[in-house]
């Protein structure tokens, strides 16, 4: 659909998975797709000044993490970063003023034991008891490493124009709109979403929630506006 909507080409990276390949496999594979797309921009016939990176959850992850590498080295040079209900930081690595809460959660009586199961992601928790994020990291110290938790970057300044969407029942919308924040506070131009209702991964019912559409809608303009 952002195809469509941008009169654009499009790439969609196939990168490594853990546990057969933990980090940093992942993320040099998006890394250099990105760098390869901008070194080859004109025999793709695309703009190298109007590369658009972007991901959901652990895709916003690995988009927000490339997005600083680009920054630090210099290239590719990256116009846009959209990152959908990214997870920023892990386990329980976290900075100066950040705070996890299901107070942060509207709950009626009559759906909370349903929104309390959507609102896990995203919880601050010990290494040894996440089994999916030890299987992703070889080292448990990589939780603070940027390129894993972008959340602990030294500084955000310098970074790509960012679009933030988190959905209102999930719980890295709270990682979503403190890193927005982060950007802001770093003067990074930056545009933060709450769809109302949604939860995690709506993204992926386009054609059946009209916020999925919104969102394309809105990533779309902003892209046509690079």
């Amino acid at each position: 659909m952002l195809a469509e909507l941008i009169d654009g080409v499009v790439f969609n990276v196939d990168y490594s998975l853990a546990p057969e390949k933990p980090f940093p496999n992942g993320f040099n594979d998006n890394y250099y797709a990105v760098k390869h797309v901008y070194d080859h921009a004109e025999a793709y016939g695309i703009d190298p000044k109007k590369i658009s990176v972007g991901g959901d959850s652990a895709g916003g992850n690995y988009a927000a993490a490339v997005c600083l590498k680009a920054r630090e080295e210099g290239t590719p040079k990256i116009a846009m970063q959209v990152l959908i209900y990214p997870a920023v930081t892990q386990a329980d690595a976290m900075v100066e003023g950040y705070e996890w809460s299901e107070n942060f959660f509207e709950k009626s009586e009559e759906h909370k034991d349903i929104i309390n199961g959507l609102i896990s992601l995203g919880r601050p928790s010990k290494l040894e008891d996440n089994l999916f994020l030890g299987a992703y990291i070889s080292d448990k110290e990589d939780i603070y490493n940027p390129y894993v938790s972008p959340m602990l970057a030294e500084s955000h300044a310098g970074l790509p124009k960012a679009i933030l969407a988190g959905a209102e029942f999930d719980g890295l919308r709270i990682h979503t709109e403190f890193y927005a924040k982060q950007l802001q506070d770093a003067g990074v131009e930056t545009t933060c979403f709450r769809y109302k209702g949604m939860t995690h991964a709506f993204i992926d019912k386009l054609g059946h929630v009209p916020q999925a559409e919104d969102l394309c809608i809105e990533i779309a303009k902003a892209m046509r506006d690079l």
